[in-house]
């Protein structure tokens, strides 16, 4: 392969760039939309709870419907 050919190829260390500020990007949008918020429930529910069989976490409809139903009236939009 010659030198002009391989100048045309994206190196290794700019995909890894890249990827890495994409896995980045789709973090922070996820923790600032709050797309996270039932992934972190479920760790803390491991943490809290363990292999206690008798305690199931909520669905992620349920945890929804619970969070918003803990909002106060005047702070819903709908």
């Amino acid at each position: 392969m010659t030198v002009a050919a391989s100048s045309h190829r994206p190196s290794r260390t700019l995909v890894d760039g890249v990827s890495r500020v994409a896995r980045a990007v789709r973090w922070y949008v996820r923790e600032l939309l709050g797309a996270a918020a039932y992934d972190h429930y479920l760790e803390r529910f491991a943490l809290d709870h363990g292999d206690d069989d008798s305690h199931q976490p909520m669905t992620e409809k349920q945890y929804w419907r619970q969070r918003i139903d803990e909002q106060p009236l005047d702070a819903r939009c709908c």
